[in-house]
């Protein structure tokens, strides 16, 4: 019968339960979308440990952000070969060689013995990213920047760059041999 309990003393806990984690997980849904709308990506950063919170397993929780990710992810490539802005030999690199790290990186994780060593090796790559990160606008960094000239010793103001390295005849782009 539609409306009523079939077990007598049902309090109906169990359907709350479901509806409180359906509004959970739309609200995840809701804040993940607005992330990668501002972001163009990054909603699966939110949205995989909130619904792994919400009950599901680790493969369900990665798994079900691919749907989300990939019209992102398409949508953003149409418009930048629109706008010819893809190196396509970059994106061919680097698409082979993350799919076969993902896949490699699977079969470790799935050998490790113990959960405890995903979470070591885990905490070890958010380290390791981000002192890339922080090490990115270093001068020399992975942004390719060239370094600052080195300052001239013989001056009190360590902002005067070296003789050496001052532009030579007016030409920003040369500097002096010494």
């Amino acid at each position: 019968m539609s409306g009523t309990r079939d077990t007598p003393g049902d309090t109906g806990a169990v359907e709350w339960m479901v509806v409180a984690v359906m509004l959970a997980a739309a609200a995840v849904g809701f804040i993940s979308g607005i992330l990668a709308g501002m972001l163009g990506i990054g909603g699966a950063v939110v949205s995989t440990p909130a619904v792994r919170v919400l009950g599901a397993s680790p493969l369900e929780a990665v798994g079900s952000t691919v749907p989300a990710v990939l019209p992102g992810a398409l949508v953003g490539v149409w418009r930048y070969r629109k706008a010819d802005l893809i190196d396509w030999r970059i994106g061919w690199v680097s698409g082979l060689s993350g799919s076969v790290f993902a896949v490699a990186g699977a079969l470790v994780a799935s050998a490790l013995p113990e959960p405890r060593w995903l979470m070591i090796l885990t905490a070890l790559l958010m380290v390791i990213s981000g002192w890339v990160v922080a090490r990115g606008n270093q001068p020399g960094g992975p942004t390719g920047e060239p370094a600052a000239p080195p300052p001239d010793p013989g001056s009190p103001d360590p902002t005067v760059p070296h003789p050496d390295t001052t532009p030579v005849t007016g030409d920003p782009t040369t500097t002096a041999v010494p």
